[in-house]
């Protein structure tokens, strides 16, 4: 009996098939110039947040739909955190002013009794 070498036996390696996707959903791409006119439009006040409503309710393009979502929510919460920092400034604004109110008083009372003229 010959000897064979037990390494000589073994098939050569095959690679398995690949698997094919199946029903790629490619959404439609938004192009340079679309961008930039997205970009362009809002720079402009008011205009902004009518075309960010409009590009959120637009599906037939995910991408910028999506985009147009997250950047309404930022201007939502920009808007209330602006007042909210706006009011509690001027909160404090009246408080100081309250309280400067009666020391201002007693500096203005000599003019007004003509005791300093």
């Amino acid at each position: 009996m010959s000897e064979q070498s037990p390494y000589s036996q073994c098939p050569p390696p095959v690679q398995p098939p690949f698997a094919q996707p199946i029903n790629q959903d490619v959404s439609p791409t938004v192009t340079k110039t679309e961008w930039f006119i997205y970009l362009i439009l809002q720079m402009i006040p008011f205009v902004n947040l009518v075309m960010l409503i409009v590009y959120a309710m637009d599906n037939t393009k995910p991408s910028r739909a999506n985009l147009a979502k997250v950047n309404l929510i930022f201007l939502i919460v920009g808007i209330v955190l602006g007042t909210l920092i706006f009011v509690v400034f001027f909160l404090c604004l009246g408080a100081f002013a309250g309280g400067m109110a009666s020391e201002l008083e007693a500096v203005l009372t000599p003019f007004r009794t003509g005791v300093i003229s």
